[in-house]
Formats: C-alpha cells, sequence, structure tokens
C-alpha cells in the first residue's frame, strides 16, 4: 500500500477508536466493542485494541468472547517473543477461567523460556492434578518427566513422578 493508503489507514483507526471511547463514555459498551472491531479490522496487528475488546467483554459479562480475544493477543505476543507481555495476558484468561489447561500449559511455556522454573512447575503442577482427578495416568507421569527434567533438583517433583511410577508398578524406575 501507498504511504497516502496508510495514513487514511491510520487516521480512520483514529477515529474509529474516539468514537469508541465516546461510547465508552455514554454507557453503550456493544456499540464500543464494534468500534474497535472496525479499528482492529483496519489494523490487526494492533493488540492494544484486541484487549480493549476482551476488557469490554468482560465489562458485558461475555467470558467466552473476553476468552478468544485475550488468548488471540496472549499467542500474538508470544510469537512476537514478548513473552512478559503475554504472560499478563494468560493471567487476565485464568481469572476469567481458573481450569482452562490450555492456558496453565502455555503459561508453563512462557515461564519455562523466561527461566521462571518455580512458576513453570506450578503451572505444570495444576495440570497433574487435574489429569490426577481424571484418572490420566499417563498424561500425568509424561508431565511429571517433563517437570523432572526441568527442574531436575526439585524434590518434590521426583517424589510425585516416583509414586506416580510405583503406582502404575513400574517399581524399577520409581525406585531410581
Amino acid at each position: 500500500a501507498s504511504p497516502a493508503m496508510n495514513e487514511v489507514t491510520f487516521e480512520s483507526k483514529e477515529k474509529l477508536i474516539e468514537k469508541a471511547q465516546k461510547q465508552i463514555l455514554k454507557g453503550n459498551l456493544d456499540k464500543a466493542i464494534a468500534e474497535y472491531q472496525s479499528a482492529s479490522k483496519l489494523d490487526p496487528k494492533d493488540v492494544s485494541v484486541r484487549l480493549r475488546i476482551g476488557d469490554l467483554y468482560v465489562k458485558t459479562g461475555k467470558v467466552p468472547e473476553a476468552i478468544k480475544e485475550y488468548s488471540d493477543v496472549a499467542r500474538s505476543n508470544s510469537q512476537q517473543g514478548f513473552y512478559l507481555k503475554s504472560i499478563a495476558v494468560y493471567k487476565q484468561v485464568l481469572k476469567l477461567d481458573e481450569s482452562n489447561l490450555d492456558v496453565h500449559y502455555r503459561l508453563a511455556e512462557l515461564y519455562t523460556k523466561q527461566r521462571l522454573i518455580a512458576d513453570a512447575i506450578g503451572e505444570y503442577s495444576v495440570i497433574v492434578a487435574t489429569f490426577d482427578k481424571k484418572g490420566k495416568s499417563n498424561e500425568a507421569l509424561e508431565l511429571l518427566r517433563k517437570m523432572v527434567e526441568i527442574d531436575s533438583e526439585n524434590i518434590g517433583v521426583r517424589l510425585k513422578l516416583a509414586e506416580n511410577l510405583q503406582r502404575q508398578n513400574f517399581d524399577v524406575d520409581a525406585f531410581a
């Protein structure tokens, strides 16, 4: 696109954002969401607009829509290497849906990339506990092995792995 086209798009986006903000002041959150969505279509890479949409979805009680918006923003931040921003957004998702295993897993991976090992182990532990409750022993075992790889000095994780191995009659592995 030509530079002139980009200016028009930017100007239009700013006008849409202004309209959205005026709608918020009037208390018309659904109209504000529509304006922000139009602005987002003009500039899909602007995650700040998508975050505002997510926030408005929360205020209007549209939790699944908010979760989708936030998750897209977090993924986008992560792909661009903004891991801490991504972590912050995923934490917002967990406030809306604490049982979202996919988000716990993504957080664990991001924490590992940031070398925040205790936080990563914490997220993986949530998933392991859920697997244990649901009787998914193999999945729990696989994840515990991954946790030991990440934090081989963590005695608690090693014991949990040993207990799980023993429960599945892998006594030699458990003893090791």
